[in-house]
């Protein structure tokens, strides 16, 4: 189906969203409430004028830590710039997370629900990622409540929905050769914390790249105590990970 010429509505809605959104003031609130001034964004919905279903785009981006391209879904978005004339909007991809940086599960999917389901969705990350719309293609606009969303590296979408999502945080340390004890203070900055065992699922060891056994090692909260006779080389790279499952 084509897209008609119609619809100035939303493009009235763009024009206040960028004459305020720099002033952080919400145009889809007749009445601005005292917090309207402590935001960046005004997170916006589009419903699709074929289907009337809400509209979801993907973005593409290449992950810093791994070095290797990965795909994510999202239906919020962040209004750049509207081109009145041949009604094309230019919009930033929004990434809905939690406070922790989490995305939900089922994001591969292609419901709007599924994006906000299982985990508790409290803010949203400007990716850097914009794409081009035909305004005329949509029958309707929601402006979600307006958010300070600040940019960040997007997470991917987990392809298999029945995925356990986790929390992860590394310990590193480096081997003095002598000591079988290393203490938060040991630890390199930046990975220097070792949390309580009991607030984790699991963990695991790795020494000079080697993963150890359980016995090998005991955690207390703050403490790693290698149990093992030998203690590794002056120099050997030390690494505990932490694992927590997200239920």
């Amino acid at each position: 189906m084509g897209c008609d010429n119609s619809n100035d509505y939303i493009l009235n809605i763009f024009e206040k969203i960028k004459l305020k959104q720099d002033c952080n003031i919400n145009p889809c609130e007749e009445k601005l409430g005292m917090n309207s001034y402590m935001y960046n964004t005004i997170p916006l919905m589009f419903i699709c004028k074929n289907n009337c279903d809400w509209y979801i785009a993907k973005g593409v981006f290449n992950d810093p830590v791994t070095n290797v391209y990965k795909c994510f879904k999202t239906p919020v978005f962040r209004l750049i710039k509207v081109d009145q004339e041949r009604k094309i909007a230019t919009l930033e991809l929004l990434q809905p997370q939690t406070s922790k940086g989490q995305i939900s599960p089922f994001s591969c999917k292609n419901e709007v629900c599924d994006f906000f389901s299982s985990v508790s969705i409290s803010k949203f990350i400007r990716t850097s990622i914009c794409i081009k719309i035909n305004i005329n293609c949509f029958s309707g606009v929601k402006c979600l409540e307006p958010v300070c969303a600040k940019k960040g590296i997007p997470k991917g979408i987990i392809n298999n929905p029945h995925v356990i999502p986790v929390e992860t945080s590394e310990y590193i340390t480096v081997s003095d050769g002598i000591k079988q004890v290393y203490l938060n203070s040991d630890g390199i900055k930046g990975f220097n914390v070792i949390c309580d065992p009991f607030t984790i699922s699991y963990s695991n060891l790795f020494i000079n790249g080697m993963l150890q056994p359980p016995s090998f090692y005991t955690l207390t909260e703050g403490k790693l105590i290698l149990n093992t006779e030998d203690v590794p080389s002056s120099g050997t790279v030390i690494i505990l990970q932490l694992v927590k499952i997200i239920k």
